[in-house]
């Protein structure tokens, strides 16, 4: 299986879980997904009031050092340990 296949399947999987992951979880998993899929953060952090947008900005703006990309194995290795 291709890194490509595996971490769309992953991604898929997620979304097939049995129970709900916690936040944590989820916000680690978002970071995650966004640094594979986009690169590094290329917004503003959200404004004080949009306490979710600004939890899910820092997520995927603390996995700017550990993920170089989609195709970045130790990205899928943290994907695959992420996954509850």
């Amino acid at each position: 299986m291709s890194q490509l296949a595996e971490f769309e399947k992953i991604a898929e999987d997620v979304k097939n879980v049995n129970s709900r992951p916690t936040d944590q979880e989820l916000l680690d998993l978002y970071g995650l997904y966004k640094q594979a899929t986009v690169g590094d953060v290329n917004t503003d952090r959200p404004g004080m009031l949009d306490l979710k947008g600004k939890a899910k900005w820092d997520a995927w703006n603390s996995r700017k050092v550990l993920c170089c990309g989609l195709l970045d194995p130790s990205c899928l290795q943290e994907c695959r340990r992420r996954m509850p």
